[in-house]
Formats: structure tokens, C-alpha cells, sequence
């Protein structure tokens, strides 16, 4: 995982104010209202996937076409440690934000 702002998301500390398909809206651990850009994140994301592209294992029948495509709208990563989830969006705030969340349901967002 790349170290940046970590947010944290749950029930006792619930910062998120606002998702839409163009950013996310959430108030930092100063109180100060924040705004993450997704299409900002996925224009990281596309840069990304071309500097580390020998990293990532095509998927059986995956076309260049649908791959382009797909990262054209991907804006970070996700996964898992125990029970917590994640999410590194690729904005270029230290280098990415990281929400972090106890349920699966947190880490899928339309773009």
C-alpha cells in the first residue's frame, strides 16, 4: 500500500459527506471541509498503469481496447487487511488518499 492521508471511515469516525460520480467530499482529521477529484484520480491512474504496466497481468481475452478503457474510469486501488478496506485513490494529495472502512459495500464507487 502507498503511504499518503489515511481518512478514516466507520461508524465512530464518519467523515465522508458526499460521493458523486466526480468527487468525494469529506471533512479531514483537522475539520476542514476536502474535496477529492475522480477524474483527477483516474488521469493519475491511466499514468500510472503506463509507468508500471509490466507490474499488471492481463486478464484471458482482455483486449488492449478494454483494458484502456477500463483504466480510463479506474481511479485507485482497493483491498483488504484482516477486517478493515481500503481504498487508494490516485489524487495528489501525499501521494494518494486512502479510505479506510469496515465494510466491503465502502470500497465500490461508481466513475
Amino acid at each position: 500500500m502507498i503511504e499518503g492521508e489515511v481518512i478514516p471511515v466507520g461508524a465512530s469516525e464518519d467523515r465522508i459527506v458526499r460521493v458523486t460520480p466526480d468527487r468525494i467530499e469529506y471533512i479531514d482529521l483537522a475539520g476542514q471541509d476536502q474535496v477529492i477529484d475522480l477524474d483527477e484520480c483516474a488521469t493519475n491512474w491511466v499514468q500510472y498503469w503506463k509507468d508500471q504496466s509490466t507490474d499488471f497481468i492481463f486478464m484471458p481475452r482482455a483486449t488492449q481496447e478494454s483494458v484502456d478503457a477500463w483504466n480510463a474510469r479506474c481511479v485507485g486501488r482497493r483491498g483488504r487487511e484482516g477486517t478493515l478496506y481500503w481504498v487508494e485513490l490516485m489524487n495528489e494529495r501525499k501521494p494518494v488518499s486512502s479510505l479506510r472502512h469496515g465494510k466491503r459495500e465502502c470500497t465500490y464507487w461508481p466513475h
